[in-house]
């Protein structure tokens, strides 16, 4: 036999298998750098799910302290509408029992309210 030949035949099995061994390998990588893909895309995804979901965090703050400031408006605006309709009672003549009982405010708020319609 030829030794280029033999050399050829033996360079090939050794070709043959090295590539037998490497292609396993190979395949392996490549699944692996698809589930890295893979990964990398959900992670992106899960991270502008947390953003989104953190701006809307920032809008419910925004949104309950504009209730605060809201209610106390109101609670302002609904104690300017008793102390008025209570001094239109004392105006009437009503007595201090009659305004703190229709109004809500204290007994010792009626009587200072007449004392000073008085003056």
């Amino acid at each position: 036999m030829d030794p280029i030949y033999v050399f050829t035949v033996a360079g090939l099995a050794a070709a043959v298998t090295s590539l037998c061994s490497i292609t396993p390998a190979v395949m392996i990588m490549r699944r692996m750098q698809t589930r890295s893909k893979t990964l990398d895309a959900q992670i992106k995804r899960l991270q502008d799910t947390i953003e989104q979901q953190d701006q809307r965090l920032r809008r419910l703050d925004d949104l309950a302290a504009d209730l605060v400031h809201i209610r106390a408006d109101i609670d302002w605006m609904a104690s300017e509408q008793i102390v008025d309709r209570a001094v239109a009672m004392v105006r009437s003549g009503a007595g201090a029992e009659d305004i703190s009982t229709e109004t809500g405010v204290t007994l010792d708020e009626a009587r200072a309210l007449q004392k000073l319609r008085r003056h």
